[in-house]
């Protein structure tokens, strides 16, 4: 299995990645990994920031999408005492407690609008300004930033800042989904196995051939993160060293992409779908159940699952009750 600075791959597609990777630590310059949900964006972030000069310095992480705006401002730039109701004493921001070091800013297309140029000028002049404060501060760190989200369209229509967008993305790095790559499903497979192994110390387990072969044929819309989920579920199931399919043809069977689009159709009342070349009928309950745990395992969030899904979070909360989907 090949292992660089904590990411496992073998592919082609990978081994560019790996690349890209020792150019960017080798500079200051800001970086924009993209990619899908799961995909390992911040584990990315981390092998550059760990092969960069500044690996000795803290690495801050951020995501932009965890706050509303008003807090994701003072959690970034800090406050002074007094600055709103609450602030009984200075707090530092994440850019002054990554000085020196790197700041990675997860899910920066969620970043709003009023928020760009005050992240633009932290940036391009290296200054920031607390709230509640007159004076600028100068900072010294290296921001590597990630999105899911298709950029170039978000700055197309309006909703990011260009001169931020070629800011951020003076060196870019994509990493493909898994299902583009799936010569790495097996190393990643071991690599997890191994891990899993180690953490629990239930003695050594393994795959067994079928297991292998079920892996194989999925397309992980959860990408690594799906895979490492499943294989930890197959784990501690098993009740011998041997880990089985179930867990891995369980998982598929109530994950199967086709509902997202079927839900969306307000006429219907069932689906007929082919499984293990049976033919079955689901209802619209079901289906509606099978679909809210599918996005929850793609997005890991409710926010991202509820827009997915064309509901709100109330909604959505509200239907998992029904359904007795528990999630953390």
């Amino acid at each position: 299995t090949d292992v660089f600075c904590g990411i496992v791959g073998v592919s082609e597609k990978m081994r560019e990645v790996f690349e890209k990777i020792k150019i960017a630590s080798q500079t200051d310059s800001p970086v924009l990994i993209t990619g899908e949900t799961g995909t390992g964006k911040e584990l990315v972030a981390e092998a550059i920031h760990n092969l960069s000069r500044r690996a000795g310095k803290p690495l801050v992480k951020v995501n932009c999408s965890a706050l509303p705006e008003n807090l994701l401002e003072s959690e970034l730039f800090g406050y002074k005492k007094g600055a709103f109701t609450g602030a009984e004493k200075d707090k530092p921001g994440k850019f002054e407690v990554a000085d020196g070091g790197t700041l990675f800013l997860d899910e920066i297309g969620d970043l709003s609008l009023s928020l760009q140029p005050k992240i633009l000028r932290a940036i391009e002049k290296g200054e920031i300004e607390k709230l509640g404060d007159t004076k600028v501060s100068r900072v010294d760190v290296r921001v590597i930033s990630a999105t899911n989200k298709n950029i170039e369209e978000e700055v197309s229509k309006g909703n990011f800042r260009s001169d931020l967008y070629f800011r951020l993305s003076v060196f870019r790095i994509h990493i493909p989904p898994l299902r583009e790559r799936k010569e790495d499903i097996i190393p990643l497979a071991e690599f997890f196995i191994e891990k899993l192994n180690k953490k629990y110390g239930l003695g050594k387990k393994f795959l067994t051939k079928r297991a292998i072969q079920e892996l194989l044929e999925w397309n992980y819309p959860g990408n690594v993160r799906e895979l490492e989920n499943i294989l930890e579920r197959a784990y501690l199931m098993s009740k011998s060293k041997n880990i089985n399919e179930d867990v891995i043809v369980e998982h598929k069977r109530i994950s199967r992409p086709f509902i997202s689009s079927s839900l969306n159709s307000s006429n219907l009342n069932s689906v007929f779908f082919k499984f293990d070349g049976e033919q079955k009928v689901k209802s619209k309950s079901e289906i509606e159940k099978e679909s809210i745990y599918e996005a929850l395992l793609k997005f890991r969030s409710i926010s991202e699952a509820a827009k997915n899904l064309n509901m709100s979070r109330v909604t959505l909360w509200r239907k998992m009750k029904k359904y007795g989907i528990n999630w953390r």
